[in-house]
Parts: structure tokens; C-alpha cells; sequence
């Protein structure tokens, strides 16, 4: 499954001019398309500068019951890694399609939960093919048990509930910052994110009982997935070439 690029990629590191520092990812074949070979994807996933989750520092979190070893009898001090395989390199194996329940998955939720990182967790736990609903639910949960760090006090959340009805919902600079990541890996998708983000952040005003508050995130919401739906809907853009 074009080995061939093994040999151009040598070749470039070798002869190329190729700064110092860590080198250039593989780039992809002749014709624009991804290799089946996992050392390109695996290449890919260290070099590429728009890898949206880096691993992480070793650092053995308490696992959730029954998520520790996934069914495997073993316990990483890292699962960031293990998550990056199963997704990147499962596919190419032909592995069956990662689910929310996959022990790999879950345990690496727990150890970005129990590190504090809370746009990886946002993306992660929305990286596995899903419905929109089974989407919005994960990031649901998953803002549930950590919330943007900058989430304002009850008292401002308070004043940010006078506002009409109809005005648009406000999200939090972190959470705009992760929208605004999130169209670095989906420029043709820039309006998903922003409704799952206020979909789960309506359903968390829901929890806080701030009845206000899931309106207007709804109404968000709702707006930002139509604009999702028209985009991809539309036609894709002729490219230079044609």
C-alpha cells in the first residue's frame, strides 16, 4: 500500500532543506491521497502541526471502575497514545469502529478529566463517529464533569440571565478559543462545534436551574446547527485545478 513514500520521505530528510528541530511530516502520495501504511499515519500523528491532541505527560490517574484496563488486564500510566492508535491506526486495520464505550476511550477521558485539560477532553469525547444527539450528550458529559475553567460565578451567571430571550447565548473566552481551534481541523465545518457547545451548555443551565439560560443556549444552538446543516449541504468549491 504505497511504500513508495518511505523512499521520497528519505530522501527529502536527507537531501532536503530541512530545518532544524523536529523534521516535516510524510507528505501524502502523488495523487493527494493518504498511504495504507501505518508508519505514515503514525509519522503523521507526531510531526503534522495540527495534531489537536498531544500526548500527554506520564502521569497515572485513578481510573473510573472499570476502565483501567479495558478488558485487557493491563493499566497504562498514559492512554493518550492507545487512544491515537485505536482511531488513527484501527482503520487502517480494519478494527472494528471505536465506540464511547471502548475501555481505551473511556480511561483516556478519565486522565484528561484528572489533568485539567479541558479542550482536549472537549475534543476527544466528540472524536468517535456518532449521531449528532450521541455527540451533543458526550460533550454534554463531558462539561459536566469539567466545566470550562473561566465558567463565570453563579452571581455573574445571574446578570448574564437578564438579558431578552432572543438574544444570542454568550460562551466563555475558553470556549470560544476551542471553536476557534476547532475550525483549524474542520474549515469546512465551522459552525458544528458551536452548537454542540451550546447545546451542552444549555443542558448544564439546565442543571443549574437557570431556566433563561437554556433558552437562549437552545435558541443558539439552534441557529448554529442550521447554519452547520446549510454547509453541508451545499456544494463543494471547484478546485484550481479543474
Amino acid at each position: 500500500g504505497g511504500g513508495g513514500w518511505r523512499e521520497a520521505y528519505a530522501a527529502e530528510l536527507g537531501f532536503g532543506d530541512v530545518a532544524a528541530g523536529d523534521p516535516p511530516p510524510p507528505p501524502p502520495l502523488a495523487d493527494g491521497l493518504a498511504p495504507a501504511d501505518p508508519a505514515w499515519h503514525l509519522l503523521r500523528l507526531v510531526f503534522a502541526p495540527t495534531v489537536p491532541l498531544p500526548p500527554l505527560p506520564a502521569r497515572p490517574p485513578l481510573p473510573p471502575r472499570g476502565v483501567g484496563s479495558g478488558g485487557s488486564g493491563v493499566s497504562l500510566p498514559d492512554y493518550s497514545l492507545a487512544w491515537h492508535l485505536r482511531l488513527v491506526v484501527g482503520e487502517l486495520l480494519q478494527l472494528r469502529t471505536p465506540t464511547a464505550d471502548d475501555g481505551v476511550h473511556r480511561a483516556y477521558l478519565a486522565q484528561l478529566e484528572t489533568c485539567g485539560r479541558w479542550h482536549e477532553l472537549a475534543a476527544a469525547a466528540t472524536a468517535l463517529p456518532a449521531t449528532p444527539l450521541e455527540e451533543a450528550t458526550a460533550l454534554q458529559q463531558a462539561l459536566e464533569r469539567l466545566p470550562p475553567p473561566d465558567e463565570p460565578t453563579q452571581e455573574v451567571l445571574r446578570v448574564l440571565d437578564l438579558a431578552p430571550l432572543d438574544d444570542p447565548a454568550p460562551l466563555t473566552p475558553d470556549a470560544e478559543a476551542l471553536g476557534s481551534r476547532w475550525l483549524v481541523g474542520h474549515p469546512h465545518d465551522p459552525h458544528r462545534l458551536l452548537a454542540l457547545l451550546h447545546a451542552a451548555s444549555a443542558q448544564r443551565a439546565h442543571a443549574q436551574h437557570r431556566p433563561s439560560g437554556v433558552v437562549r443556549h437552545f435558541l443558539t444552538a439552534a441557529t448554529a446547527a442550521t447554519a452547520a446543516a446549510a454547509v453541508a449541504a451545499s456544494p463543494p468549491l471547484p478546485s484550481l485545478a479543474e
